[in-house]
């Protein structure tokens, strides 16, 4: 698969951390006559990243996402686009889709949970709707869960949910408030993976479940397939 070659592609450049964390505010600027910081993307493809997560504040409220994407992957990166998909629905015909591109859809928990954490009454079922039209229009998608805490009960309410939706795959995470650290909550392939990304976003050794830290060389090789939901 893309994401298996790209980690490859990572370690044969000695690359200490696979994934490249950028904020969407650092890349993409709203109100300016250039969405796209063009200077950014020359400098992200020189250096040559196998892997793109885009995270930070939401990136679909800002008018470049779409160019940008195209960027991206059209460089030969794979691309994670990290959002909280309420408007995915209506702006899906801004991207296309492709091998190395996902869209990855943010929940805070149960439907009444996500609602009240986002402020936006609505908003979970808005991202379902999101995932249904961006599957049908062939894009790759995966689920993201953060929790304050882990709980078993909300992520297998969760994951038979979202399991329905034809995604290629689940990620969890338990999130320190306080610290804005996480740590992935089981040792599923896209978990490990999800460790990695966070290492990425906070500079730092990649976690292993349970909050121990492994040496940066040994998760590098850690996701070696999808793991489908469940």
């Amino acid at each position: 698969m893309h994401l298996r070659l790209a980690l490859a592609k990572s370690r044969f450049l000695h690359r200490p951390l696979p994934v490249r964390y950028l904020r969407s505010e650092e890349i993409l600027h709203a109100q300016l006559a250039q969405p796209v910081s063009h200077h950014v993307v020359r400098a992200l493809i020189r250096e040559r990243s196998s892997i793109v997560w885009l995270g930070g504040s939401e990136p679909l409220a800002h008018p470049g996402i779409g160019h940008l994407a195209r960027l991206v992957v059209g460089s030969g990166h794979s691309l994670f686009l990290e959002t909280d998909a309420v408007a995915l629905r209506q702006r899906i015909h801004e991207f296309q889709p492709a091998g190395r591109f996902y869209f990855v859809v943010r929940f805070l928990g149960s439907e009444a949970e996500h609602d009240r954490q986002t402020g936006l009454t609505g908003s979970y079922q808005r991202a379902i709707e999101g995932i249904r039209a961006a599957a049908l229009s062939g894009f790759l998608l995966l689920a993201k869960v953060e929790l304050p805490a882990k709980d078993s009960s909300v992520l297998r309410g969760l994951s038979r949910e979202l399991g329905g939706l034809g995604l290629d795959g689940f990620m969890a995470i338990v999130r320190d408030g306080q610290e804005g650290r996480s740590n992935p909550v089981n040792d599923s392939p896209w978990s490990r993976f999800l460790g990695q990304v966070e290492a990425a976003r906070m500079g730092r050794r990649v976690p292993t479940p349970g909050g121990a830290s492994e040496p940066d060389r040994r998760q590098e090789g850690g996701c070696q397939e999808a793991a489908q939901v469940r």
